[in-house]
């Protein structure tokens, strides 16, 4: 048997080992490769400043949708009070008619009828006058205030009698506090207030004068109903209606003394009112009665026992109106 050389086994050997799967470059085992993470304060802060910002962002949401819903809600009731309100046009711009919901405004009237005094002595029945002036300021809700003066003059026109010819006026102040009522079309003005009335019936073939001097309480409902709207013209109906009773404080330079009786006042007009722009029309027709009690008894100067009789005046006659707002 021959003798293989060791040289020559080494070497097949070597050549043996690629086939076998063996080799130098894979008998060396590669070292896995490992990530150090090195914690700092930034990272462990993040986690609860992340929740914090998320509370923050959430919070804000919440907000903001709150003042969406606040918003609209306001809008919804801004034109629910502008459907309500028929003296501005519907086709304005929103700024405009927020704007002039808050409103001023002043009417001049006059009116020429007859007036009637009546007491114990009999009726009268007299041409006469009224000159009337009202202002008044509301908001965008209807509530305000204003005044209404008016004056019946019956001067010129002689009263007959026992006495003689007697000289009539009788003015009249009422201070009120208004609230807009109704809705839509359907709508109007309610006020109520404190009044004084003067009637002062001058004796002119003695120049002695019995004055009546009425402080009380007046309520007005003006139901008022819009036939026509269309950009800066308005056309409304209305009738206003009012009623009130006062104290009465009667100076009687006849029988020189002084009484105190009670009293009440009662008003009808209807009328229809025209607004172009900032400009107000208007026609009626007006009825206002005054009723006073018989005074209470007095003894006169020679101790006679006075009373003065029941007495009413009353002025019927039609009214014309122009005035503005603004």
């Amino acid at each position: 048997m021959s003798k293989t050389p060791v040289p020559s086994i080494i070497l097949l050997a070597l050549c043996l080992l690629p086939a076998c799967g063996v080799g130098p470059e894979r008998a060396v085992t590669k070292a896995p490769d490992f990530q150090v993470a090195v914690l700092t304060d930034d990272s462990v802060d993040a986690a609860p400043q992340n929740k914090e910002s998320q509370e923050r962002e959430a919070k804000q949401r919440n907000e903001r949708r709150k003042q969406d819903r606040e918003r609209r809600t306001q809008e919804a009731k801004k034109d629910q009070d502008r459907r309500d309100d028929p003296d501005w046009p519907r086709n304005r711009n929103r700024d405009d008619r927020d704007s002039n919901h808050r409103r001023t405004w002043a009417l001049l009237s006059w009116a020429g009828g007859d007036y009637d005094f009546k007491d114990a002595r009999g009726v009268d029945d007299n041409g006469a006058e009224v000159f009337r002036f009202r202002t008044g300021a509301t908001n965008s809700r209807g509530t305000g205030a204003g005044v209404d003066l008016k004056i019946y003059d019956a001067k010129h026109n002689a009263y007959q009698n026992t006495v003689g010819s007697t000289g009539l006026d009788q003015p009249d102040v009422f201070m009120f506090f208004t609230k807009r009522i109704g809705k839509g079309q359907f709508q109007g003005p309610f006020r109520i207030g404190p009044y004084y009335s003067l009637i002062s019936a001058e004796q002119n073939s003695t120049g002695n004068y019995t004055s009546y001097n009425n402080i009380g309480v007046r309520l007005e409902l003006e139901p008022t109903l819009t036939i026509f709207d269309r950009d800066n013209f308005t056309l409304k109906a209305y009738v206003t209606l009012s009623a009130g009773v006062h104290y009465t404080y009667i100076d009687d330079e006849i029988t020189r003394r002084d009484y105190t009786s009670r009293g009440t006042t009662l008003g009808v007009e209807p009328g229809l009112r025209l607004v172009v722009g900032k400009a107000i029309f208007g026609a009626s027709y007006h009825l206002n009665e005054t009723s006073i009690s018989q005074s209470n008894r007095e003894r006169d100067r020679n101790g006679v026992v006075r009373q003065l009789p029941h007495t009413e005046t009353e002025f019927k006659g039609f009214m014309f109106t122009v005035g503005f707002r603004f």
